[in-house]
């Protein structure tokens, strides 16, 4: 059977199996050897849609000519050595530092595409080793039928095992979607299995919790588990991905090593912990399943902190807070789960110096009065090391933990940064900086008016796997104050905050 395209092309064998569409082996004759795509015309679908942009991307299967055949269209693209999927079968699971490698790859063209493609349905089928890299093929081919008004094409926009939890749902597809995909395939490289059985795939991925991650170095563990959160908004984006990769078959140092080592295990069930209870979520619904998950985030590393406190400060007095005094009340915490409290806090004493970080509030948007920044800001907390006052009236430092949008509008981390006075106005504490709560007056610090609160920290965002900075930091402020040397900053701001958050 022969095809005309730019130059006439003679299918052969079939080529793999499944999906939607048939894959062809075709050979030109001048002996080429490519693969051939016959996509089934659809009622509602554009053929447009089979196309996307692609110029520059690493790591994808290009679309080298296109035409029409009987009732299909047709697709010329180079013939991969093999899928994902048929080296899945011959190794049945992956070394670690394979599997990185396959990651990098992926995570190569997902980066590449920065936002501006979806590929709707990632698996190990549509991943193929082409010029010794790992490769996406087939973009445009789930967006084509979804797009049909055949009932029975939909079923091949996607494939169940890899379908992330708001697809479930039918919210639109996003590229959080393409990383949760991404983050079965993660688990599937390392243990030769998906991390759901598959018996009713729906409620897998809309409530039930991954298994842990086993065997392999803790940071990919944390990042195939984030990749896995149920809010798409949790999971990192494609480029944070990669650059999390880099470290992970880098030799740890002793600290580094003991850290990660302490808090696999909780870090392991809690990244992965988020299920949706409801089909039908308002908008409220849907920010407190961020907010939780972002809670289990902030776990993560305040754990990381209290055991590297008890690692190397044995005679600390470390406790937990549960509640939060707030002017003289107490009111309990938001962030509340049936299984657990996601949402402590941290007290830490030594000698005169105490460490405290406030548990996670969900954020109420309605107290900033006329200065609400042009950000949102769904959680937040605190952390301080305070000291008695000396001389200087110097009771130490505090600095604010929001999690919110602060550089890109819907992409959400944790962000540390602080406040102080105009150096104008005539304010003073007894912390310098010192944090300040979602509302009016650091609403002022934020807007482009002169006003006799200032940002005195750059936003700096906090991620599992880059952690480190903040919490060395922190470590060495409670040791300085351990021993009588925290000092107020010798100039303020202490970094340059400027651009650091959008107004």
């Amino acid at each position: 059977m022969e095809i005309d395209l730019k130059q006439s092309w003679t299918l052969g064998s079939p080529l793999g199996s499944g999906g939607f569409g048939r894959v062809f082996e075709a050979k030109n004759e001048n002996g080429d050897i490519k693969a051939i795509k016959l996509i089934p015309k659809t009622p509602g679908a554009d053929r447009e849609l089979l196309f996307e942009d692609l110029t520059g991307v690493r790591n994808i299967i290009p679309i080298i000519d296109s035409g029409e055949f009987e009732d299909n269209w047709v697709l010329l693209m180079p013939r991969g050595e093999k899928s994902l999927r048929d080296h899945l079968s011959e190794r049945g699971s992956l070394s670690v530092s394979e599997a990185v490698n396959v990651l990098s790859d992926i995570a190569t063209a997902l980066s590449d595409i920065n936002g501006k493609v979806v590929h709707r349905d990632l698996k190990p089928e549509n991943i193929l080793l082409y010029n010794g890299q790992w490769c996406i093929s087939d973009f445009g081919i789930a967006r084509y039928a979804e797009a049909s008004t055949a009932a029975d094409t939909h079923k091949f926009s996607w494939t169940a095992a890899y379908n992330a939890p708001e697809r479930w749902q039918y919210y639109r597809a996003t590229t959080a979607s393409d990383m949760y995909s991404l983050g079965v395939i993660g688990f599937e490289l390392i243990t030769g299995r998906r991390p759901f059985p598959g018996i009713d795939p729906r409620q897998e991925h809309l409530t039930q919790i991954s298994p842990q991650l086993t065997g392999c170095p803790p940071l990919l563990t944390a990042l195939v588990a984030q990749c896995l959160m149920k809010a798409p908004e949790v999971r990192p984006l494609a480029e944070n991905f990669l650059a999390r990769l880099a470290p992970i078959l880098r030799p740890s140092s002793g600290g580094a090593s003991l850290l990660q080592s302490a808090n696999l295990a909780q870090s392991q069930q809690i990244a992965s912990e988020m299920a949706a209870r409801s089909v039908a979520e308002d908008e409220n619904q849907r920010k407190r399943k961020i907010v939780k998950s972002a809670s289990q985030i902030f776990s993560m590393v305040l754990n990381q902190l209290e055991q590297s406190i008890r690692d190397n400060a044995p005679n600390a007095t470390i406790e937990q807070i549960r509640n939060k005094s707030i002017v003289g009340t107490t009111r309990k915490v938001h962030i509340l789960d049936s299984s657990g409290d996601y949402s402590h806090g941290l007290s830490a004493k030594l000698g005169p110096s105490t460490l405290t970080v406030q548990p996670v509030e969900e954020t109420n948007n309605n107290n900033w009065g006329h200065f609400k920044p042009a950000f949102q800001v769904l959680a937040h907390a605190s952390i301080e090391v305070r000291i008695p006052a000396n001389r200087y009236q110097y009771e130490g430092r505090g600095h604010s933990l929001w999690y919110c949008d602060a550089e890109e509008e819907g992409v959400f981390h944790w962000y540390e940064t602080a406040y102080m006075f105009t150096p104008i106005f005539n304010g003073t504490r007894l912390q310098n900086p010192f944090s300040l709560s979602p509302g009016v007056e650091s609403g002022k610090a934020l807007s482009r008016a002169l006003t006799e609160f200032q940002v005195a920290w750059p936003f700096t965002p906090i991620q599992i796997g880059n952690e480190n900075e903040f919490l060395d930091r922190w470590m060495t402020w409670f040791a300085q104050g351990a021993v009588n040397q925290l000092s107020s900053p010798s100039s303020m701001p202490e970094r340059n905050t400027s651009g650091t958050w959008r107004q």
